[in-house]
């Protein structure tokens, strides 16, 4: 899983010559090691383990098992900090709720006014400060200018690392200012054999997986396969009840299964994200339908192998039309969850538009 060998020697080399940019961008495919990476440098220039973090010996690589290093790690280090949006971070959340307001999706002007603060200060206890926005694509418009003048005159011993799987979301005055790194991520056949080697998974299962994640080997490793498993049976059953008699109230009942989160995980950001998840596993479920219809005598050339039996049973209840279609509708739904469309409606949309009805009655996308 080295496909990022060469980012880490990049940063190394940096770090090593006193050369490292105060702004960085990690961009590339959700759950590539943009992250870890970006803690990596964080413990990097900051491990007591090694040597100083100018030295350009293999030694001074961080440790990774010194106190600096663990609590970098474990996200309790006061000189790293790792900026979310709002709904996802819990002390943002609760100063939020405190003062009777909603948290937002987004990464606030607020948060960024304090990261600045921050910044501004020497670092507590460390050699270096370490700020990690991501996913940064998530700042409101004001914060990412709020940034480009911290950038400008960035303090010296402060280094602010952008997370992002959409940089071109980013202001491109803001990504002007940064030092660009692309996450290429791991091969699909690197991270399948992961996938069997440390979750015992089949073949066919691991394969599945990490199409549906991209070949993201972070991904695929966190997930719980039994839990999307369930989820995958909720799409297929969704699909086989599209042409029954009763077929507009199993709609409002599958939409509701396919737009709601895991148990524990009850919160709008999480019934949003899981709606989001199971569109494009559905999507997914009709790429492999059309594979049929297209070439049924080539059944290796599907992601979900292990479900070809069902696969096969439903092809015939769909023309190539209106799978076709259907790839618009969860293009058109994926999008408008980004901007807070009820999810519910967004699944519906997607459900009608491929027994048939008319998919931009629904709601429109600006």
């Amino acid at each position: 899983m080295d496909a990022n060998a060469h980012i880490l020697r990049y940063l190394e080399h940096a770090v090593s010559t006193k050369r490292l940019a105060h702004g960085l961008l990690f961009h590339g495919a959700p759950g590539v090691g943009k992250r870890r990476t970006a803690l990596w440098l964080a413990k990097r220039l900051n491990c007591t383990g090694a040597a100083t973090p100018f030295e350009a010996s293999p030694a001074a690589r961080p440790c990774g098992a010194c106190r600096t290093c663990g609590r970098v790690e474990r996200g309790v280090h006061p000189d790293v900090q790792l900026v979310r949006p709002e709904i996802e971070d819990p002390a943002a959340s609760a100063e939020k709720r405190h003062a009777g307001k909603t948290p937002k999706q987004s990464i606030s002007i607020e948060q960024v006014r304090k990261l600045e603060s921050q910044a501004a200060f020497a670092p507590y206890e460390g050699r270096a400060r370490v700020v990690v926005v991501d996913p940064a694509d998530r700042m409101e418009v004001e914060g990412m200018n709020a940034v480009l003048k911290l950038l400008e005159e960035p303090p010296p011993q402060t280094y602010l690392v952008f997370v992002s799987a959409r940089p071109e979301a980013l202001l491109p005055t803001l990504r002007s200012r940064m030092q660009v790194f692309t996450f290429p991520g791991a091969s699909f056949e690197s991270v399948q054999r992961v996938l069997v080697q440390e979750k015992g998974l089949s073949e066919d299962e691991a394969h599945w997986l990490v199409f549906l994640f991209g070949g993201s080997a972070e991904r695929a490793l966190d997930v719980d396969v039994a839990e999307l498993g369930r989820r995958r049976g909720d799409c297929l059953r969704a699909l086989a009840a599209l042409h029954e008699r009763d077929a507009p109230i199993r709609i409002l009942a599958a939409a509701e299964a396919l737009s709601s989160a895991s148990d524990g995980e009850d919160t709008a950001f999480a019934r949003r994200e899981a709606a989001r998840e199971n569109l494009l596993l559905l999507a997914s479920l009709l790429r492999d339908l059309l594979v049929l219809k297209c070439a049924p005598e080539f059944p290796p050339a599907l992601v979900h192998r292990d479900c070809t039996a069902r696969l096969r049973d439903l092809a015939p209840r769909f023309s190539k039309e209106a799978l076709l279609e259907s790839f618009h509708a969860i293009e058109d739904a994926v999008r408008a969850l980004d901007g807070n469309v009820d999810r519910k409606l967004a699944v519906e949309h997607v459900l009608f538009a491929l027994r048939g009805a008319p998919s931009g009655m629904l709601y429109s996308v600006s």
